[in-house]
């Protein structure tokens, strides 16, 4: 036979820091049995006290939702850094598998295949820091997923890294708005760009960047671009994984993708994958037609990429853009990174310092901007400035202030379009002078002409 303590007896001998953990009958029982020893009363009859008790480390309290996006690595990631620095009883590293970019962006299997690549390598990167985590992949739109998210899991904080894409503040501000009425602290830390695109905009006295002159003035003003961090050496454990509410799946509108499928798209069949997982989607299951490129994705990738273009200090410290061409892949003219740069499984930062590094070391006439690697680093902040001042026009040149448009009606035997398009017809046909353009089809006879100085 027990001897039996009532619990709003036990309760008052329990200590402080114990009953504000307390969260229901069974967790009353644990601090019970830490307080008292109950024996048989057969035996003792008696309930034995104990003297002290031993101090526990409580966790923080903090569960931390990190939101993936454009920054698939663990290297040289301010806003992982900040999410782990909150000391995190429970740390939920996730991505939404956003409907806008499925449908409303033209994306075809390549690239899906390469930002496919990135989640796996990412998601395989944080299994090796801690057996019970990974990449949690839950195919439902952030703006209606995150609200049902942080009461499904008690979540106290949301961070993520900030992108100034004219689509992704839109998002953000909505999520941020509704993390508020939650009370759900939102953490946003600027890491894509070599500076912060809004603080390079403010030094640019409110103006977007529009030459690599405004850009190293301005950033002179923001201060010295950052030394990459290292990655985190733990991640951890998450919370509970259950998902009690409804899954909203989209409404699908047009599909501008429709041309990359060729079979049916189950993307959104249910909030955590087919095999209720949260895995990284595969391309049969985004519908997609077989990939034909060989460039493949991954923070892993991208390092080893970096660190055999780095160790070629001649490449490195002579590169000059004018002399190298994209279109070369065997062997390469470029870096080939762009795109690890895109999907942020390689740190800008972390090419940046170690270009500069490479640099110091070299011995004869290195390269400069903008002709040099860090040269082209810099166009890209200069973009990225541009964009964020610009906002959603900056995708287009007409109603863009920053673009130049011009339209012009072109009716002469000395040019046509398809003589522009046609890979046949002689290039001698068309002027020089339009080397520098791209060519839009309006209606039969109208074309537009952007200077790629501007924007193409």
């Amino acid at each position: 036979m027990l001897i039996v303590i009532p619990v709003h007896t036990a309760t008052k001998i329990l200590c402080t820091s114990d009953l504000r953990r307390a969260r229901g009958p069974l967790y009353q029982c644990s601090c019970l049995a830490k307080a008292f020893h109950i024996v048989n009363s057969s035996c003792l009859r008696s309930v034995k006290m104990t003297p002290k008790l031993k101090k526990q480390k409580l966790g923080s309290g903090r569960r931390v939702i990190y939101w993936f996006r454009t920054d698939l690595r663990l290297h040289d990631s301010p806003a992982l850094k900040t999410a782990l620095d909150l000391d995190p009883e429970a740390f939920y590293p996730i991505w939404c598998w956003d409907p806008h970019y499925m449908y409303r962006a033209r994306v075809g299997p390549n690239r899906f295949q390469f930002l496919i690549d990135c989640q796996n390598d990412l998601s395989n990167s944080i299994t090796k820091l801690n057996k019970k985590s990974k990449l949690f992949v839950m195919r439902e739109a952030p703006q209606t997923l995150l609200p049902k998210l942080w009461r499904e899991w008690d979540i106290t904080h949301l961070v993520f890294e900030k992108d100034t894409d004219a689509y992704a503040r839109q998002r953000d501000d909505k999520v941020k708005s509704m993390a508020k009425d939650a009370g759900v602290e939102v953490l946003c830390i600027a890491g894509r760009t070599l500076w912060d695109s809004d603080e390079l905009v403010a030094a640019n006295s409110g103006n977007p960047t529009m030459s690599l002159s405004q850009v190293q003035k301005a950033g002179a003003k923001v201060g010295e671009i950052n030394r990459p961090i290292p990655p985190p050496k733990k991640i951890p454990d998450p919370g509970n994984l259950s998902l009690s509410f409804e899954h909203e799946k989209p409404s699908k509108p047009y599909d501008v993708n429709s041309i990359y499928r060729d079979r049916n798209e189950l993307t959104y069949s249910s909030i955590a994958g087919p095999e209720n997982d949260f895995a990284v989607p595969t391309i049969d299951e985004l519908g997609l037609k077989k990939p034909t490129t060989s460039h493949r994705g991954g923070e892993t990738i991208a390092l080893e990429m970096l660190e055999a273009i780095l160790a070629n200090h001649e490449y490195t410290a002579t590169f000059e853009k004018p002399k190298t061409a994209p279109t070369e892949f065997e062997p390469q003219s470029t870096t080939l990174l762009s795109p690890h740069l895109h999907f942020g499984s390689l740190s800008c930062r972390r090419f940046y310092w170690g270009v500069q590094d490479t640099v110091a070391r070299y011995k004869g006439r290195a390269s400069t901007p903008p002709t040099s690697l860090t040269g082209q680093l810099l166009f890209r902040d200069m973009y990225f400035g541009a964009q964020a001042k610009i906002g959603t026009v900056f995708g287009q040149t007409f109603n863009n202030p920053g673009a130049i448009f011009s339209a012009l009606e072109v009716r002469t035997h000395w040019f046509s379009l398809d003589r522009c398009t046609d890979a046949t017809a002689s290039p001698r046909r068309v002027d020089p002078s339009l080397g520098k353009t791209c060519c839009c089809l309006l209606s039969n006879t109208w074309r537009v002409l952007c200077g790629l100085g501007a924007w193409c």
